[in-house]
């Protein structure tokens, strides 16, 4: 498909929003293979950001020579512990590394952070903002946790009767808590 939106339109720009783009790291070497076959550069990017703990060094730095100007990871919490709850099998260690990896390769960097997760506390929402400002990002996302119906937050939440609003319109990105 981008070749041929390259071939036919002149395409320079290809945004992807894929959450698992870096799950099978020998596909995306050889999506990089196929893009460096294309007569146009391309500026690449990832609109929902890219897994922290599925890329290093080397995978970033093939995705810039194909492209890719700036890489967003979520991070979701400075704290190992809530962290964990998360089930993202993430590491604050991982973390780090990759974003020291995007930066050493001049990559623009994108932190996303989510206030609220369960078993946060005023002390552990302070080390998400600790982390972020250790991690320097060159933008930091902050969003509050949008506990969709139907997943193992929202049922938490639910049992434990905190969940405030079941107008479902409401849950919203850029909304305000509903829990």
């Amino acid at each position: 498909e981008i070749r041929e939106a390259v071939r036919r339109f002149g395409t320079r720009e290809v945004h992807i929003a894929d959450d698992c783009f870096t799950s099978k790291r020998e596909w995306v070497l050889d999506f990089c293979l196929a893009l460096r076959e294309l007569e146009q550069k391309l500026r690449l990017y990832f609109m929902n950001g890219l897994r922290a703990d599925q890329v290093d060094y080397e995978l970033l730095r093939t995705l810039k020579e194909v492209g890719l100007r700036n890489v967003g990871f979520g991070v979701e919490s400075g704290s190992e512990t809530v962290l964990r709850r998360t089930r993202k099998g993430l590491s604050l260690a991982r973390v780090r590394e990759s974003f020291r990896a995007a930066k050493s390769l001049g990559l623009s960097t994108w932190g996303f952070f989510i206030l609220g997760l369960p078993g946060e506390t005023p002390e552990t929402a302070l080390e998400t903002i600790e982390l972020a400002i250790t991690l320097d990002p060159d933008y930091a996302k902050f969003f509050f946790l949008v506990p969709y119906p139907g997943t193992a937050v929202w049922d938490e939440l639910s049992a434990n009767g905190l969940i405030t609003d079941r107008q479902y319109s409401n849950y919203g990105l850029y909304s305000k808590p509903v829990f």
